[in-house]
């Protein structure tokens, strides 16, 4: 009975460490991009307008995939 008793107490504690971690990294992305939005804006005040959307601008080759993100981390550089 005891030993059932420290399980079920140990299940639940486990329960709310995992719960409190990915609340953690749930606020670490959004800081995250918070901060980028944030750059993404003092770029657009400085440049008179936000990054292009293609790697083309810049002359560097495309694979088609994820360009608008390259785009903006090419600007961001």
């Amino acid at each position: 009975v005891v030993i059932s008793i420290i399980a079920i107490l140990a299940g639940l504690s486990m329960t709310g460490v995992m719960m409190g971690r990915q609340s953690g990294e749930e606020g670490a992305v959004k800081s995250n991009i918070t901060g980028l939005v944030t750059l993404l804006e003092q770029y657009a005040v400085e440049t008179g307008g936000y990054p292009p959307s293609s790697l083309s601008f810049f002359r560097i080759p495309s694979n088609g995939i994820n360009e608008g993100i390259e785009s903006v981390l090419a600007c961001l550089e």
